[in-house]
């Protein structure tokens, strides 16, 4: 683990030399990533995957050498355009519902205005099954300022002058998106009302999950990072499921996501087959191979 975190530092120091420099730096995260993952029982080999908001493409590249088929989307095309790229908006996906099984979204939420529809678009095309990574730097850590840290922490006037960031403000920081104040906290209550279930939060890289400490984690947590899937319509209205006619109700027990030890397997919402994501991919997703 030293040695990999070795390799991030060095490539964070040269991620701005060039879009080749950047690349390698998301594809060396992602790399990381692709394990916690794992870890969580998610296994992506087989499985479409929508990058969205995919930057320079480096996620993209470490989940296809992992065998996953990757539809990268973003608002500009990168230098190296992945096999398969869609140009569009985050908060108004021209893509199907219900369509990806694994959807991606890393360091993107912070950079939109409405962050609450881009929660609900990723809802939208999530297959049922199926399983979102979301990921963000907390804005009042050390890093969560971006190119206006360590700065940003005494306010967006301070910042714009001390950094010397030849922006007018924080919105207009990325050119087409900018910059946008995110807490741990505020993220949470939109997947919640967004009715998307956590089953999994984490501080990205470490092994110390210091995410969930109240008040402090939103200063300690470098890069937050959620597991989400869709709730059944039966909890969101607090009812759960039936029994069948004559059967008894199996007890409740709680498990790690895609446990194999459950007798049943992880719950309907969220299941998994032989490690990997299940989900149908509507048609117009398998002619966007054909794009770029």
């Amino acid at each position: 683990m030293l040695r990999e975190w070795t390799t991030l530092l060095r490539l964070a120091r040269t991620r701005f030399l060039s879009d080749a420099h950047y690349r390698r730096f998301q594809a060396h995260q992602g790399h990381l990533i692709l394990r916690y993952l794992e870890k969580q029982g998610v296994r992506i080999q087989g499985t479409k995957v929508l990058d969205l908001g995919c930057g320079r493409g480096g996620y993209s590249q470490s989940m296809q050498r992992a065998g996953a088929h990757v539809v990268s989307m973003d608002l500009t095309r990168p230098d190296a355009v992945p096999p398969a790229f869609l140009v569009g908006d985050a908060l108004r996906l021209p893509l199907a519902s219900n369509s990806f099984p694994l959807v991606f979204c890393a360091s993107l939420i912070e950079h939109v205005a409405q962050p609450a529809q881009l929660v609900a678009e990723i809802k939208r095309i999530l297959a049922p099954q199926g399983i979102a990574y979301l990921s963000f730097p907390p804005f009042y850590t050390p890093v969560g300022g971006h190119q206006f840290k360590p700065y940003h922490l005494l306010g967006e006037r301070l910042a714009l002058r001390l950094s010397k960031q030849r922006v007018e403000s924080y919105a207009t920081s990325f050119g087409d998106h900018g910059l946008y104040p995110l807490t741990i906290r505020r993220v949470r209550r939109l997947l919640s009302q967004a009715n998307l279930t956590i089953k999994h939060e984490a501080t990205r890289f470490l092994p110390i999950n210091v995410s969930r400490i109240p008040v402090l984690g939103e200063f300690l947590t470098w890069h937050v990072q959620f597991l989400l899937c869709k709730e059944p319509a039966s909890v969101r209205h607090g009812r759960e499921p039936s029994p069948a006619k004559g059967s008894e109700a199996a007890p409740t027990r709680s498990l790690p996501l895609g446990s194999s030890t459950h007798p049943d397997g992880p719950p309907a919402s969220c299941r998994h087959k032989d490690g990997e994501v299940e989900g149908n991919v509507a048609q117009s997703i398998e002619t966007s191979w054909m794009l770029s």
